[in-house]
């Protein structure tokens, strides 16, 4: 308690003084090196679009509950020319985690219109570097001349709604507790003395509702002292497991069978004759339960005229019921998100109905170089998109005959705020994005796929992840400077499937297929996604049996990879050869992971990517040899 008061004193005097400096680490954790400030932007009935900070209001002052945990703040600041409009903030202690939220009184008729809270300035401890939850997860250096490192929840870029620091000292830890999977921006800026973490916010128009407006969750910051993946299993993965996408694990979801069999992918593109063949050689190659996730099987260019898949290519109906009849699975590619303007069902079906909109009326557009044309963003809340997407995912399950399908940048593309009169939902962001999916794909699974059909979307942001049988994760950013961190695997890697790691270039046999395949096991992932074409052509042998041992590996251990838990990667203290991959990144020859099976048991998993056998020593200081291009279960 008394700590708690010595906080309050501290925050009132931060927010009368310039610069007020915190001496107290404990103190600091809670606070940071300056009282957690806040933005606010605002429209006004008559267009007005001032934006306020503490700078350009007046503190009331502060006051504390009778047992300590909590404090309120408040200012006041003139919309109206009558200064009685009030912006409050509430900080509160969960255990050891103070929990920030703000709301604000402003005259009707005013709309908050984005929100920037909180934010905090921290000294910068030596040998800092940011944790980012994008893809499976990447260390980022961290910039000196004012720069910032940054995610965008939820996406691609932020899959996981957290950013962290860590050093030699401990972690920074910044996350919203926001179960609702509303868009969101976080931030990390970085000089050479300090960090600055802040949460930024573009508001859904229903936040403000008769003069009063409220950020429906609260922001904590902390510091522990403890790693990076100790702090995010003590204070993000509790938190997240009580939410709707997470609170069931693996094991007890309704997962389609063979999905949850597909140790190995392929993905081939487009109906050439070579591509055909290389599939009907992996289909006889690899194991029955083989999954093939095919890309360009469709009537038109890639990235053009969606969403006009329909009619597919010749034989791509009669090649998916070859293949499964030799045990293979097949999900073709959609978009689920994007419509061509040029094409005729735009027109025909009032495409322009469903488009999301800017606050100009204008419309989200995107080029891709696959194609180099302009697509629209639709907004996955119109009625005319959901039944697009429903009708086109009823006629691929029922007349091609595929066991499933995968809908494009769902889990990957970020919520953008739509300002659509039409549409079913409030103007500007909020979590109506996610919930609109939701929606769709809840009714897909209740009327159009089966119990032997499989739906999987484009990586892994965590709001979707109850929604798909599989996710696939392939853009995490890496390279010499920028390391990739199992942070996916460690928060939920018992709650959900995903496939791939990192996309492959056309030279398989440089030693990026090996390590591929390799961390992708040892994080739990499915493992291939590979183009049949390029592995088939007569150059890569050793990677051809490879990925069949691994796969075969796999399949043998599904009391680990479905439904246990990775604890975390191994070090040896052996010197080990190295690999090059990628852009330099050098990794041992051996590398290893800590899980817990679906009885609760450690085991050790290990993969030689050489053409040697090596021994290495485990945690429990036994020696244990890999066979060459193996792995194995200690």
């Amino acid at each position: 308690m008394r700590k708690f008061w010595v906080l309050a004193s501290l925050v009132l005097l931060s927010w009368n003084s310039s610069a007020s400096v915190i001496d107290n680490l404990d103190v600091k954790s809670v606070l940071g090196k300056e009282a957690p400030t806040w933005k606010i932007s605002f429209l006004g009935p008559q267009g007005e679009s001032p934006e306020f900070t503490p700078d350009y209001a007046r503190f009331k002052g502060i006051t504390i509950s009778e047992d300590g945990q909590q404090a309120w703040m408040s200012w006041n600041i003139t919309l109206d020319r009558i200064e009685t409009n009030e912006i409050r903030v509430r900080v509160r202690m969960d255990g050891d985690l103070p929990l920030w939220s703000i709301s604000a009184d402003i005259p009707r008729g005013w709309i908050v219109d984005g929100v920037e809270f909180p934010i905090v300035k921290v000294e910068r401890q030596e040998g800092s570097k940011a944790v980012l939850p994008m893809g499976f997860g990447a260390e980022f250096p961290i910039p000196s001349d004012g720069g910032v490192v940054s995610t965008r929840y939820p996406s691609v870029t932020g899959g996981m709604q957290f950013v962290l620091t860590h050093s030699e000292k401990g972690c920074y830890f910044f996350s919203s507790r926001d179960k609702s999977g509303a868009g969101k921006y976080f931030f990390i800026k970085g000089t050479e003395s300090d960090l600055v973490f802040s949460q930024k916010v573009p508001t859904s128009y229903a936040w403000t509702d008769n003069g009063h407006f409220e950020l429906p969750w609260e922001t904590t910051f902390a510091f522990n002292e403890g790693t990076w993946d100790q702090t995010l299993l003590k204070w993000y993965r509790p938190f997240v497991l009580t939410a709707q996408w997470a609170d069931t694990p693996l094991r007890e979801r309704n997962i389609a069978q063979w999905i949850q069999n597909a140790d190995v992918w392929m993905r081939p593109k487009n109906m050439f004759p070579e591509v055909v063949e290389s599939v009907r050689k992996a289909v006889d190659y690899y194991d029955k339960g083989l999954g093939i996730h095919w890309y360009h099987w469709h009537h038109y260019a890639y990235d053009t005229m969606y969403p006009e898949y329909l009619p597919a290519k010749p034989g791509f109906k009669e090649m998916v019921h070859e293949v499964q009849s030799k045990g293979a699975h097949v999900t073709p590619y959609i978009n689920g998100r994007l419509w061509d303007p040029a094409n005729d069902s735009y027109k025909s079906r009032k495409g322009h109905l469903a488009s999301c909109r800017k606050p100009d009326g204008s419309l989200y557009t995107e080029i891709y170089p696959t194609s180099n044309v302009p697509n629209t963003v639709t907004c996955p809340s119109s009625p005319i998109w959901q039944e697009v997407i429903y009708e086109l995912t009823d006629s691929l399950l029922h007349s091609i005959g595929t066991d499933g399908v995968y809908i494009d940048q769902i889990a990957a593309a970020a919520s953008e705020p739509c300002y659509a009169s039409n549409h079913p939902h409030a103007k500007g962001a909020g979590s109506w994005w996610p919930e609109s999916y939701r929606k769709l794909l809840t009714r897909l699974n209740e009327e159009v796929f089966t119990d032997g059909q499989a739906v999987t979307s484009e990586e892994n942001s965590e709001v979707y992840m109850d929604l798909f049988d599989m996710l696939l994760v392939v853009n995490t950013p890496h390279s010499a400077q920028i390391k990739m961190l199992p942070v996916f695997p460690l928060i939920y890697s018992d709650r959900v499937l995903y496939s791939g790691l990192n996309y492959y270039h056309r030279e398989l046999n440089d030693g990026h297929f090996l390590y591929n395949n390799a961390r992708s096991l040892l994080w739990g992932s499915q493992l291939g996604w590979v183009q049949p074409e390029w592995l088939f052509d007569g150059s890569n042998e050793v990677e051809i049996e490879f990925l069949r041992t691994l796969g075969r590996f796999r399949s043998r251990n599904h009391d680990v990879f479905y439904g246990g838990r990775f604890l975390s990667e191994l070090e040896f203290p052996e010197v080990l050869p190295t690999i090059t991959v990628f852009e330099g990144e050098v990794y041992p020859v051996v590398m290893g992971a800590r899980w817990l099976n679906v009885k609760g048991k450690e085991t050790f998993i290990l993969v030689n990517m050489s053409s040697e056998d090596r021994t290495v020593t485990l945690p429990n200081e036994k020696k244990v040899k890999v066979k060459a291009y193996s792995a194995i279960r200690k």
